[in-house]
């Protein structure tokens, strides 16, 4: 019992406060709670802002250091809004063209077939040339 003793003694000690050096209370953290997901991502839901003409990309708001681009939904038009630190607003527009797939689908087709016409040309041509030394070279055989 005497060791018990001495050990309880000696416990009350180091956790008495020390007249040279105060007790330094211990750091709090929060406590840290895990995220909790679900077992699928879902993607997050996107959009394209749309405005009406200029006065409606320049009524936009953005916050300073920004830029966004908006669709016209009167004309064919992309709005560039930037603003600077300042929160000053540019607006730039850019004429959008539709393309149209099939159409250069067909382009590139006919373009094909172009490509192609002129190398059969081609090989006609040479085929004659051919042809001609072919004579040539016999003629100079029999002389």
């Amino acid at each position: 019992m005497e060791i018990n003793d001495q050990f309880a003694a000696q416990m009350k000690q180091m956790q008495a406060p020390s007249p040279v050096q105060p007790q330094m209370a211990m750091p709090t953290y929060p406590m840290f709670t895990p995220i909790q997901t679900n077992a699928q991502t879902v993607a997050p839901r996107m959009q394209v802002n749309r405005v009406n003409g200029r006065k409606g990309a320049e009524k936009f708001n953005i916050g300073p250091d920004s830029s966004v681009f908006l669709m016209d939904t009167a004309e064919q038009i992309i709005w560039a809004v930037t603003t600077d630190s300042a929160g000053e607003k540019t607006v730039t527009g850019l004429a959008v063209t539709v393309i149209d797939e099939k159409a250069e689908e067909k382009k590139a087709e006919k373009d094909l077939k172009d490509a192609i016409d002129v190398l059969a040309k081609k090989l006609e041509e040479n085929t004659g040339k051919i042809a001609n030394l072919e004579e040539r070279f016999k003629a100079w055989e029999d002389a």
